[in-house]
Parts: C-alpha cells; sequence; structure tokens
C-alpha cells in the first residue's frame, strides 16, 4: 500500500451537469489529470456524485485497475484499488443509476396517469 506522500490531489473540481450521461467536461477533465499522473485520488461527498452511469462508473473502475486512481474518498468511506472496494464503489454507483432511473419511470406514469384522468396540470 502507498503512503500518503504518495498521493496527489490536484486542484478542487467542481461539476455543474449531471452525473447521469457521460460526456460532462469537468468529469473528463478529472479523468484526464488521473491518467496523465497529475492526480491520483478523489475527494467528493458521495459516489453518487461521481457518477450515475455505467460509462462514467466502468471508466473509474478500469482507472483503478490501471493502478492510476489509488483511492476515491468520501465522508464516510475510502475506496482503494483492492477487489472489494472496487465492488462496493460500482455498487453505489450502480445503486444511484438505479435510484435515478426509477425516478424517471415513476415521473412518467404519474403524468400518464394525470392525463388519462384529465389532469394536464395543478390549479
Amino acid at each position: 500500500m502507498s503512503s500518503k506522500e504518495d498521493y496527489n490531489y490536484g486542484e478542487p473540481l467542481q461539476e455543474s451537469k449531471s452525473a447521469k450521461c457521460p460526456g460532462r467536461p469537468v468529469f473528463d477533465e478529472m479523468v484526464d489529470l488521473i491518467e496523465q499522473g497529475l492526480a491520483n485520488g478523489i475527494i467528493l461527498l458521495n459516489p453518487s456524485r461521481l457518477s450515475r452511469n455505467t460509462v462514467d462508473t466502468g471508466r473509474i473502475i478500469y482507472l483503478m485497475d490501471q493502478g492510476k486512481l489509488l483511492e476515491v474518498v468520501t465522508p464516510y468511506q475510502t475506496f482503494i484499488n483492492n477487489p472489494y472496494d472496487k465492488f462496493m464503489l460500482n455498487l453505489l454507483c450502480t445503486q444511484a443509476k438505479l435510484e435515478n432511473d426509477n425516478k424517471s419511470v415513476t415521473v412518467k406514469d404519474s403524468l400518464r396517469l394525470k392525463a388519462k384522468e384529465g389532469i394536464f396540470r395543478e390549479s
């Protein structure tokens, strides 16, 4: 295991686009910094903020597989490059995707039901 001196987190980055779809510019910048060796750790509030799509989740796990991403740190848990932590990080990001997908289904079903009942908007 690496010593804390081996970790390089770089400058703080803030993303304003949703993590639902790939193609977020700040996320891509962060991945580029890690791939170039300019950063090798991520600190964030919650894994769901990292990714809610399978492409970005896969990119993060693959960076760990390559040894380029050493850890992902949240206030409650640190994920390092071992099978269990990568599984848990993947699971938490995938759970966030599930919750996001379920919200979409629920909203569409609710709107469909309102339209069927003749309720197109609230008065």
